[in-house]
């Protein structure tokens, strides 16, 4: 059956975006009153509303103040990256517009289980040009848990191409949470050693296979189709 294929944006398909990071703190000011910095908690593989939630636990703020302003939080954080987005630069890395074109051109169905807001995922991968190859996901918008995202993620696709229910499931991702989230869902979890965690890291959270990056397409697509 034809795969579905499952991806983490940060630093699995991206390096970063300036303005996501940005429109971030700029949402924390605004809406809490707290300026912070990015290393305040280590926020890797961390939904967007996960990472909210834990800076403003970390600089004090009471958790019914959190829930009562997290709405207009991440709505705030979405129109500051709606204007930052067109200046900003979103690098893909190794290998990334070759293995979307591999997966595209055998159909298979490619979708997203980002932590990112929805509006602000499709906004970052049209700038760095790869949004095309993508036509569902589960966002941080939908859930705090990815692993719940990637459920999310399953359901949009049967319900968008009935044909894939039943496909095989892989999911790609640079740390334990993503690997994490693919176990939940039965995938076939791929870890790449393009973000902070290590090798050993996303082998521990129960990788089936491990990538320095997405570069060598071949061998990746291989991983995908050996079931």
């Amino acid at each position: 059956m034809t795969p579905i294929v499952l991806f983490d944006i940060d630093k699995t398909l991206v390096a970063r975006s300036r303005a996501h990071l940005t429109a971030f703190f700029a949402a924390l000011r605004e809406v809490y009153g707290v300026q912070t910095e990015p290393n305040v908690i280590t926020h890797h593989g961390m939904t967007d509303q996960q990472i909210i939630r834990e800076v403003l636990k970390v600089k004090g703020v009471h958790e019914a103040a959190i829930a009562a302003g997290l709405s207009r939080c991440m709505a705030v954080m979405i129109e500051r990256f709606n204007a930052l987005i067109p200046s900003d630069t979103v690098e893909l890395l190794p290998g990334v517009i070759p293995l979307l074109g591999a997966l595209l051109e055998r159909g298979m169905f490619l979708g997203l289980v980002t932590g990112n807001l929805e509006p602000i995922a499709w906004g970052k991968l049209a700038k760095a040009g790869i949004g095309r190859y993508f036509s569902f996901g589960g966002f941080g918008s939908d859930h705090i848990d990815r692993r719940e995202m990637a459920a999310t993620a399953i359901r949009r696709c049967h319900e968008k191409f009935p044909l894939s229910k039943g496909s095989p499931i892989t999911l790609f991702g640079d740390t334990p949470y993503d690997i994490a989230a693919g176990l939940a869902i039965g995938a076939r979890s791929i870890g790449v050693c393009t973000g902070y965690p290590t090798r050993e890291q996303l082998q521990s959270a129960g990788a089936d296979v491990v990538f320095d990056n997405l570069a060598d397409t071949q061998a990746v697509l291989a991983a995908i189709l050996d079931r």
